[in-house]
């Protein structure tokens, strides 16, 4: 027998569930193999699942909330931006403060005032980014469509966008603006008016503003390390070893459908013609077929070795597989590593079972063992359905892999796999050809169609291109969030350099009689760099403290990094590397921001500071 899946697309009536559709669904499927038990028998496996789900994917969804959160963090770092930008204002203002206080103005009023100054520069932050995400929208779009990227993946505006900027903008106004107001509602203006310096204030900076400095450091080390796996996730992906020129070989997809060949034997009479018919273009060095789809992950199957015991199905070992053609290696130019190729008489229906394996099956099962020779049995089974039970097979070979498992796919990450010949009874209705040329790739498409038209005029080729080429097609929305990620680690960075500096930069102005005195009694220009370096360094130690604190389900829980798998893909989870990157690159851009205003302290002359009012 052979495997047979079937995908409906539907609409559930209004006020009906998944769990009522997927009741009804099992009812179905139980009526079904009771009334047709020589067809349907064991089909009982059905699932009802939003659409979404069945095609977006957990690692997609996955994508999407942490896009969200990193979204959420930036926001987070422009908050404290604003907040000490007030908070700094706010001490500018202290003797106007006072003044208004002193005229009668209630600390009810003075807050509204601050809290409406925030809220405006909120709302005026929201229309410009509004104005360029309307520009950046069309331009993202225009992208993708010349990505061919997958058709769910269209940005555009609705009113839900509208409302969540709207309640962002308040929340932020408000966050950003609540506690420098409250501040500046608190200040006693007696003394505020009996002071004339700027460096002994009534309004300190003080615990709040550091604290706003290190939640900065901390959220852009946790937006830089996401950034960094993601990018070096998706670089794996796109720079895959294959193992042979993934360049240099053209494969197109064919469907071949009952009404039209009713049995294996028609399926393969076709097949064979094609291929002999292409073999005889002086343009092709050789072709041949295989039934994985697209070149990309290939199908999976269970299998038992000989003397071991299986308590259930779920103890069997997993591996991948294909059925191919004769001059299969030879088409993609997979070098055998040990042992011999498939003879013509492989590839009837009668004969011995006889196998390829891939070099990770090899070193699974026999390390440091000769496998030519070894016998295993395949079994292909869903869970109490036992579609095909293979005979023993024989290993004859090894080649190396050819990323059987796919693409980012941790689950299966030693790749092992076996080859077995493709014959008529195990002819597959989808197919995939695969075509070398004698010289360049200009033309194979063209071929291949020419040659299929002229043994069936209707049946049109899809999934076309090298490996290479499908590969990279399938990870175009990946290529594409991940420059967003970029973008969003880059944002981040300089939000954190500008509100470093920024903090870094007032509290120098506020210390300058300190750092005058400091020079008059002795001190030199390094000892007051040091000193401001110091407390940058400090700012910055705690921040980092705070990253690996908020990063530690990731790097400790296995289950954690599981579901973000996305961001580990050909990536040791021991690895240090990418923390040091994106936290080497914080304390970087904390050592720019902090240098300015430290050259600054350490030139300021100690006339000139205690003349400073």
């Amino acid at each position: 027998e052979s495997v047979m899946s079937l995908e409906v697309f539907g609409r559930l009536k209004e006020g009906v569930s998944f769990d009522q559709a997927r009741s009804n669904m099992a009812v179905i499927a139980k009526n079904l193999e009771t009334d047709h038990p020589e067809t349907q028998k064991g089909f009982r496996d059905v699932n009802v699942q939003p659409f979404i789900q069945e095609f977006l994917g957990d690692e997609t969804k996955s994508l999407m909330a942490v896009m969200l959160l990193i979204t959420f963090l930036i926001l987070i770092i422009a908050c404290a931006n604003v907040a000490n930008l007030l908070l700094s204002r706010s001490m500018r203002r202290q003797k106007e403060v006072a003044i208004r206080s002193a005229l009668g103005a209630s600390r009810s009023r003075i807050i509204s005032q601050f809290l409406t100054e925030s809220l405006l520069i909120a709302l005026l932050g929201s229309i410009l980014a509004l104005i360029l995400a309307a520009f950046d929208t069309q331009e993202l779009n225009d992208t993708l469509v010349e990505l061919n990227a997958p058709f769910w993946m269209d940005f555009t505006f609705d009113w839900r966008v509208l409302v969540a900027v709207a309640c962002l903008t308040i929340a932020t106004g408000i966050f950003s603006g609540l506690l420098p107001a409250y501040k500046a509602s608190r200040l006693n203006h007696n003394e505020i008016l009996k002071d004339d310096t700027r460096t002994s204030s009534s309004l300190h900076m003080g615990l709040f503003s550091k604290i706003l400095v290190v939640v900065q450091i901390s959220v852009a080390a946790v937006i830089l390390t996401l950034v960094v796996l993601f990018t070096k996730s998706v670089s794996n992906a796109t720079n895959l070893h294959y193992a042979y020129d993934a360049q240099e070989v053209m494969t197109a997809r064919i469907g071949l459908f009952e009404d039209s060949y009713p049995t294996e034997q028609h399926c393969a009479n076709l097949i064979q013609t094609l291929l002999l018919n292409l073999e005889a273009r002086p343009e092709i060095r050789s072709v041949s077929t295989s039934h994985r789809y697209q070149f990309m992950e290939g199908p999976g199957i269970n299998y038992e070795m000989p003397g071991r015991v299986y308590a259930d199905e779920s103890d069997r070992e997993f591996c991948r597989f294909q059925y191919v053609s004769k001059d299969f290696f030879t088409t993609i130019q997979l070098p055998l590593l040990q042992g011999e190729h498939f003879k013509p008489e492989d590839f009837a229906v009668d004969s011995p079972r006889r196998v390829i394996i891939n070099k990770a099956l090899a070193e699974r099962e026999w390390p440091g063992d000769n496998p030519i020779g070894k016998q295993f049995k395949p079994n292909l089974s869903i869970g109490e359905m036992e579609f095909e039970s293979l005979p023993m097979v024989e290993v004859i070979g090894i080649v190396e892999g050819m990323q059987e498992a796919g693409v980012l796919n941790n689950a299966d990450r030693d790749g092992a796999a076996f080859y077995a010949p493709q014959t008529v009874a195990t002819m597959p209705r989808f197919i995939t050809i695969l075509v070398s040329p004698d010289g360049n790739m200009d033309g194979v498409v063209s071929i291949i169609r020419e040659e299929l038209r002229k043994l069936d005029n209707n049946l049109p080729i899809y999934k076309v291109g090298t490996p290479k080429d499908l590969n990279d097609q399938a990870l175009v929305q990946l290529t594409f969030f991940n420059s967003i990620f970029r973008e969003f680690g880059i944002l981040a960075a300089f939000l954190a350099a500008v509100g470093i500096y920024g903090v870094i930069t007032f509290s120098v102005n506020q210390r300058i009689m300190e750092f005058g005195i400091r020079q008059a009694l002795g001190a030199t220009q390094a000892a007051v760099f040091k000193l401001v370096f110091t407390h940058a360094a400090k700012q910055l130690t705690l921040g980092f403290l705070i990253a690996l604190v908020l990063l530690s389900p990731i790097i400790l829980s296995p289950g954690v990094r599981g579901s973000m798998a996305i961001f580990f893909y050909e990536i040791d989870p021991n690895s240090l590397t990418p923390y040091l990157w994106s936290f080497g690159f914080v304390t970087l851009i904390s050592i720019l921001a902090a240098t300015p205003p430290a050259v600054k302290a350490a030139r300021i002359h100690p006339a000139q500071a205690l003349r400073y009012e």
